[in-house]
């Protein structure tokens, strides 16, 4: 009898851990069987679109494992991971490419397909036109505008008085050559137009001409230079007397070296007035610098120990 009451107890302690066990089981098992679902199956680019739209899965749904964009042409289509901080792949980007009709095949872990229709309007890619327009080589010296857009775009820009038209094609850039090197500081207008759509651009030809970096050794200082013009000047002053260099070919968007020889030696912490003009003397570059070990970088690598103000 005492046997069987043993029995008895172990029978109900193992009815008692299985009972246990069930709902745990049951959860996995509904959680590793759930539907692929997604938050939408068609997408529609507007006037009112971002430049990229995202597709997720719904917050119950299982991971994505792939896609087939069926139209390649129209819009373009990638897999991101982490929208609902899963860390899984659970959201697409999708970006419209040309004005029409397209779909993709989204294929679910479980297996499941879902065809997602993707519908792009000419108002969507029109529009881009006020977010993708750039004046691009837009300096003191340059022959030549690059003006980045949408492809249809079209427009004038003009730079002074000068008034020249450009069209953009499908590489989405296009080179405006200008008929001769125009003053410091002109203005330049540009107006770029796709459709109804609008974008307008109003900039200076600045000076992008520097002096970055100096190199002393006894009484020569070798020079970098960037961005400099035929008829420029470069000149160093040190212990109060200047000593020049003529440019004599065009360097535009290039570095360009040189060397210029002074009267007295140079010593490792030398101060020196750098000064660069153009030909009608105007200034486009100024800078009093003093060396460090016979050298001047404008641009120096920071220090390991420096922490940039902006990431604190």
């Amino acid at each position: 009898m005492e046997i069987n009451k043993k029995r008895i107890v172990t029978i109900l302690c193992a009815l008692a851990v299985i009972l246990m066990i069930i709902p745990f089981v049951s959860g996995q098992r509904a959680h590793a069987m759930a539907n692929f679902e997604l938050d939408r199956t068609e997408l529609t680019f507007t006037a009112e679109s971002d430049e990229y739209e995202t597709i997720a899965i719904t917050k119950d749904s299982c991971s994505i494992k792939s896609l087939k964009n069926n139209d390649p042409d129209i819009f373009t289509a990638v897999i991101k991971n982490g929208y609902y901080g899963t860390g899984k792949d659970d959201y697409m980007y999708i970006w419209p490419l040309k004005e029409g009709t397209g779909t993709m095949t989204v294929t679910g872990v479980d297996g499941t397909d879902i065809t997602v229709t993707i519908i792009v309007k000419a108002e969507a890619l029109q529009r881009q036109v006020q977010d993708k327009t750039y004046i691009r080589h837009c300096w003191y010296g340059t022959k030549k505008l690059v003006i980045e857009s949408i492809n249809g775009a079209s427009g004038t820009v003009k730079v002074g008085k000068d008034k020249y038209k450009f069209n953009v094609g499908s590489s989405e850039k296009t080179t405006v050559k200008l008929k001769k090197v125009y003053p410091l500081n002109t203005k330049v207008k540009l107006t770029a137009k796709c459709g109804i759509y609008e974008k307008k651009i109003s900039e200076k030809l600045t000076s992008w001409t520097q002096i970055n970096y100096v190199k002393a050794s006894k009484k020569k200082l070798k020079l970098t230079l960037d961005n400099v013009h035929k008829g420029d000047v470069v000149k160093v002053t040190y212990k109060g007397k200047t000593y020049t260099k003529k440019i004599k070919k065009d360097k535009d968007n290039k570095t360009y070296k040189t060397t210029i020889t002074v009267k007295n030696s140079l010593t490792k912490k030398a101060k020196l007035t750098l000064k660069i003009v153009n030909k009608d003397k105007k200034t486009l570059f100024s800078e009093k610098v003093k060396l460090k070990n016979w050298e001047f970088d404008y641009n120096p690598e920071p220090d390991d120990d420096y922490t940039d103000p902006n990431e604190e």
